[in-house]
């Protein structure tokens, strides 16, 4: 928060404003991944081997 125009110490207001952004970041990662995935096995044919090595990510 500190940078960002925002005071030291967070408000109700900031942290609000946190949640819903990590939440929306972790949101967009999940659905970016999935697609990722899904064009890796396409491209490749590597079901089996490239999903267990993509588990760890």
């Amino acid at each position: 928060m500190v940078g960002k125009g925002r005071s030291w110490f967070p408000t109700e207001l900031d942290e609000t404003d946190e949640v819903g952004r990590l939440a929306g970041d972790a949101e967009l990662r999940a659905r970016m991944g999935a697609a990722g995935r899904t064009r890796a096995i396409e491209r490749f044919g590597l079901e089996g081997h490239l999903e267990r090595w993509l588990a760890f990510y």
